[in-house]
């Protein structure tokens, strides 16, 4: 495993997937939980800005060579003219908007546990819309249902 701070891991991201090449990288952070956790591995294909739709997860390169692998919740403008808007699937609100430009890639599925999980199935796509439909009580359900699941598992553990 290369280790590799922001700059690097995008120009080489963009190397890859502009060579047409599929691109695996560990997840950082927990803007998009809980469909993809801190230490997944995600695997992301090239695509064409046009094919983008609501529900996929992009990995996008932002002002200052800052990467993201958020959901698309919405497109705006008209054929030839749009743009995305981009939210983690943890956060309260959007991004921003995202120029077709901007888009590396399409994060097509990810590993957990030595599980492949496909998150560009129309299920995933869906519930994921969902989850950010219902947001903030999405968000703070997620966090009251893990607090909850962390305490039962203090008291399961085996003494």
């Amino acid at each position: 495993m290369i280790s590799l701070n922001q700059n690097e891991f995008a120009e080489l991201a963009l190397q890859i997937l502009d060579d047409g090449n599929s691109l695996r990288f560990r997840a950082h952070g927990e803007s998009m939980n809980p469909f993809i956790r801190n230490g997944d591995i995600l695997e992301v294909q090239p695509v064409s800005g046009d094919t983008c739709r609501r529900g996929d997860v992009l990995l996008c390169k932002l002002e200052g060579q800052r990467i993201i692998a958020h959901r698309v919740i919405s497109i705006q403008g008209e054929k030839g003219q749009r743009s995305l808007v981009m939210k983690g699937d943890s956060a309260l609100c959007e991004d921003g908007i995202t120029n077709y430009e901007q888009v590396l890639g399409r994060v097509v599925s990810l590993e957990r546990e030595g599980k492949e999980i496909r998150i560009d199935s129309t299920k995933h796509r869906l519930s994921a819309l969902v989850w950010n439909y219902l947001a903030p009580y999405s968000y703070r359900l997620y966090w009251k249902l893990n607090s909850i699941r962390r305490r039962l598992n203090i008291f399961i553990q085996p003494m």
